[in-house]
């Protein structure tokens, strides 16, 4: 195995880790076909033509939809501080593995379990007031579409929220060279995994370059249109976003570069003031939209 392979698995291995999650919801949309063939024939429309579906909890859907978001929010963390880990092409869906610092794992995990006990919080809400606002939206929605066996019970929608998260290491492509494996096999295979991490950590260094590249097109615009005296909102997430992306950038800084440090204090620079400060100072804001224009176009004469 060459030394470059060699040591990025060694890097990977010893400062990473692998986040994985999966989940599961309830959904109450339910398709009718009978309901799609009487639709379409009354529009002289084929039947394949037409789809109906029924919404089960139309208009008493507010503690659902809670509990979705709650749920929903566990992934969004994960998603917001880990990076792709995946061999996927730029055009196709990069699904499964995160990656994730491995000393950045303790706070993570703390995070992910305050979110699941307040999902299990709102779903337990949810679960206290289900069969009266299933009969609500059977009686006052749906009328004579209702139909009491589309529902599943209390215990089945219980059983469809979860969310799991699970934490593995980044695997040492020279371990194989420990096995009993022969040895020009184990190196051709080490040789291998070693050449499809590169290629994972190069999508995941491009999916970080996009999302940096965006937050920057962002702070541009909109504090463009403010410096301009345009009439516009700015939330805390322009500033809270850039900051999160500062961070992203510096921990898969994987082998240390001093270009990727200074252009991680640049950010830091960039998002170091409160959003209510930016709006009392147009002029601040014309500065901030300057550098983020240099940063973008910066971003591109870095090795990620």
């Amino acid at each position: 195995m060459n030394d470059h392979n060699r040591n990025l698995s060694t890097l990977l291995t010893g400062n990473y880790v692998l986040v994985t999650v999966s989940s599961g919801d309830w959904r109450p949309v339910k398709r009718d076909v009978k309901l799609g063939r009487e639709a379409a024939a009354s529009h002289g429309a084929k039947s394949s033509a037409v789809i109906a579906s029924k919404r089960l909890m139309d208009g008493y859907d507010d503690e659902l939809r809670a509990v979705q978001s709650a749920y929903g929010a566990v992934r969004s963390y994960t998603y917001a501080n880990t990076l792709p880990w995946s061999r996927a092409g730029e055009n196709e869906a990069k699904r499964g593995d995160r990656l994730l610092r491995a000393d950045k794992t303790p706070f993570f995990l703390a995070e992910v379990t305050k979110l699941k006990k307040e999902a299990n919080v709102r779903l337990k809400e949810f679960l206290d007031v289900y069969e009266q606002r299933r009969d609500a939206a059977m009686q006052n929605s749906l009328g004579t579409l209702a139909d009491p066996s589309l529902y599943p019970s209390l215990d089945e929608i219980r059983a469809r929220f979860y969310c799991r998260v699970e934490v593995n290491p980044v695997p040492l492509s020279t371990a194989l060279g420990m096995t009993t494996m022969p040895t020009d096999l184990a190196d051709a295979l080490g040789e291998r995994i070693a050449a499809q991490q590169n290629e994972a950590l190069g999508n995941a260094l491009s999916d970080l370059k996009a999302r940096v590249v965006a937050e920057l097109k962002r702070t541009a615009e909109v504090l463009g249109k403010h410096a301009a005296g345009e009439k516009i909102s700015l939330y805390s997430s322009l500033v809270g976003n850039m900051r999160q992306a500062a961070q992203l950038v510096d921990d898969f800084n994987v082998d240390g570069s001093a270009d990727m440090k200074d252009f991680a204090a640049q950010l830091r620079r960039l998002a170091e003031h409160d959003v209510k400060v930016i709006k009392a100072s147009p002029s601040l804001a014309k500065k901030k939209v300057a550098t983020a224009k240099e940063l973008m176009n910066a971003i591109d004469q870095l090795e990620w």
